[in-house]
């Protein structure tokens, strides 16, 4: 991520990311390893209330981001589901 320009590379190459889809990554990026939740993402990244129809939305951002940025989607490397609480950024460890 070059956070001068708001832009994402992926083996060298730009990746065009909507505004939510970037912010979602950089806080991701800037706390690896640690677990949000669909609200601590919906609260930090839209900044308003959470609600519990909201956690459709960031489902949504996070399979079209990890279109974006995954070798593979449908097996995620970067942008890991942690099961009954969240998503991680990082290395699968499962």
């Amino acid at each position: 991520i070059n956070e001068n320009f708001n832009e994402v590379f992926v083996n060298g190459s730009a990746v065009e990311l909507s505004d939510i889809e970037y912010h979602i990554l950089l806080l991701m990026m800037q706390h690896p390893g640690k677990i949000f939740s669909a609200q601590n993402l919906y609260e930090s990244v839209w900044n308003k209330p959470y609600f519990y129809n909201c956690n459709g939305t960031v489902m949504v951002h996070i399979r079209k981001l990890r279109v974006k940025i995954e070798e593979d989607a449908q097996n995620p490397q970067k942008i890991i589901t942690v099961w009954g609480k969240g998503y991680r950024f990082g290395k699968n460890e499962g």
